[in-house]
């Protein structure tokens, strides 16, 4: 189940690749708060930015769902420098209560010291092909959660747009912590799931 779950998670990645998450906000849409225009760099901005994403991919598995309320994070998975940000909207969104998922998943709160639930965080920023337009980038957001060792959940969400300005990535990270959150304890594919479908998710992040 382990084998299945994680190639579970692969497969999506290479799909996104191909297909694509269409719909995102160009690079005429509002600068973050905080943010450098035209950016040539990953940067650190400190959460929470507005979210900028409209549609993301996202891929579900689970096995069953957690019996533990606190959990350990692992944040060794984050690609430089989002760490911070990833961290500040991942432990707000494991923290909500949604009455929509509350069948797949409660909050939960973290406590590295002795959480019986480990999850894994990941993030990946992908250059793709560049042209007059910019470069296209696609971050891939995935959380993996193991109770006393056993893999019981795991999800991603990634999306995908061209841009000059590296700082509108970090617009893009909430919505896809968010879209994620939607999904945790479920068995679903959603190939364009819009973001803003559920507000909610991103209010608790505080990127509305």
């Amino acid at each position: 189940m382990k084998k299945l779950i994680g190639s579970a998670a692969l497969a999506l990645c290479a799909a996104v690749a191909v297909q694509g998450c269409r719909g995102l906000r160009s690079d005429s849409a509002a600068t973050p708060a905080g943010a450098v225009s035209a950016a040539t760099e990953f940067t650190a901005m400190t959460p929470p930015v507005r979210n900028t994403a409209r549609v993301s991919h996202v891929t579900a598995r689970a096995v069953k769902k957690a019996t533990a309320s606190e959990y350990k994070l692992d944040l060794s998975g984050v690609q430089a420098p989002y760490a911070k940000e990833i961290e500040y909207y991942t432990e707000k969104a494991l923290a909500f209560d949604s009455a929509l998922t509350s069948m797949y998943f409660t909050g939960l709160k973290r406590n590295d010291g002795s959480g019986k639930l480990e999850i894994k965080v990941s993030l990946t920023v992908t250059p793709g092909a560049s042209g007059r337009r910019g470069t296209r980038y696609r971050p891939c957001y995935t959380l993996t959660a193991f109770e006393n060792g056993e893999q019981i959940w795991t999800v991603q969400a990634s999306c995908e747009s061209v841009t000059r300005d590296l700082s509108k990535i970090n617009g893009w990270l909430p919505g896809i912590v968010a879209s994620a959150r939607m999904y945790i304890g479920q068995n679903r594919t959603a190939p364009l799931q819009a973001v803003t479908k559920y507000p909610e998710f991103l209010t608790a992040l505080g990127a509305l």
